[in-house]
């Protein structure tokens, strides 16, 4: 008999979803693909990576009750243990690599996480759920863009997973730039819109913990000192409407100006120059 349980993870509330549904829908998969790849008796993947179960011998440990009592233990150190104890025997089990790395999640192992999502997706890459796991880490991380491409490939093949629909939403948000006019730190009634959504989205539970970085660009119009100057200015506008008019905490955000250093577009057009005056909102850097 096969046992999954996902236990996705990051974020308050997140843990209430998916468990029974996910405990039913990827096991059966992993059974199919089981018996259509002829698992049990070590057949090839396609590029040669053979697949292979060690089933139990004599007084050895049997690598189901071991996933079961993983998935029982309230101990993350515990459940690390067991689930690296099935890998031993069951190195191409989906579902022990995909609870290894929400346990590695839990305990802020981000790199290692992503590691062994990444190993459950390539071993199951029809399940949704180790996608949603890097979409949960990646937006944990506050990069953003990685997430929003995670949750688009598991949510291709699960779309009603409110979560990372959710999540994808608030990522979108995040994401997108605000724009100034030459040589100016007015907020348009443009980016005044999308700074109030940015607000909804910084106040959403996912988030409320969260401090970000206000960053403010130009393009390379002008002397080099004047425009680290212009892009603190552009930054502090934006904090200063987040804080004085949409009620974010002045303690979440802060104030980076980037100057010309960073551009995303070439400054030698009229589109480029114009893509590279703005501010970003990061959440605050915190590396893999």
């Amino acid at each position: 008999m096969f046992y999954l349980l996902f236990n996705v993870k990051i974020l308050k509330g997140i843990e209430a979803r998916r468990k029974n549904l996910i405990a039913i829908v990827f096991a059966v998969f992993f059974l199919f693909i089981v018996l259509v790849t002829g698992l049990f008796a070590g057949d090839e993947k396609p590029g040669g990576n053979r697949l292979s179960y060690i089933p139990k011998v004599d007084n050895k440990e049997d690598p189901e009750e071991l996933f079961e009592k993983a998935l029982l233990a309230k101990d993350l150190s515990e459940k690390e243990r067991l689930y690296l104890r099935v890998l031993e025997y069951w190195p191409s089990y989906a579902p022990a690599h995909n609870n290894l790395g929400d346990v590695y999640e839990k305990q802020g192992r981000f790199k290692e996480a992503i590691k062994e999502y990444e190993i459950a997706s390539g071993l199951a890459p029809g399940a949704p759920y180790p996608y949603f796991g890097l979409g949960d880490v990646y937006f944990k991380l506050g990069k953003f863009e990685k997430a929003i491409f995670y949750y688009k490939k598991g949510l291709a093949i699960e779309p009603k997973d409110e979560i990372a629909r959710k999540n994808l939403k608030l990522a979108k948000i995040l994401t997108e730039k605000i724009f100034f006019a030459f040589d100016s730190w007015k907020l348009t009634n443009k980016a005044k819109k999308i700074l109030k959504r940015m607000a909804e989205a910084m106040q959403a539970p996912e988030l409320k913990n969260a401090r970000f970085e206000i960053q403010g660009h130009t393009d390379s119009t002008g002397p080099e000192d004047y425009n680290l100057r212009l892009s603190i200015k552009r930054a502090k506008a934006v904090k200063r409407f987040l804080v004085e008019e949409c009620g974010i905490e002045e303690k979440r955000l802060i104030v980076k100006g980037y100057g010309e250093d960073r551009p995303i577009a070439s400054n030698d057009t009229k589109e480029g120059r114009q893509k590279n005056r703005r501010v970003e909102v990061k959440i605050e850097n915190k590396p893999v």
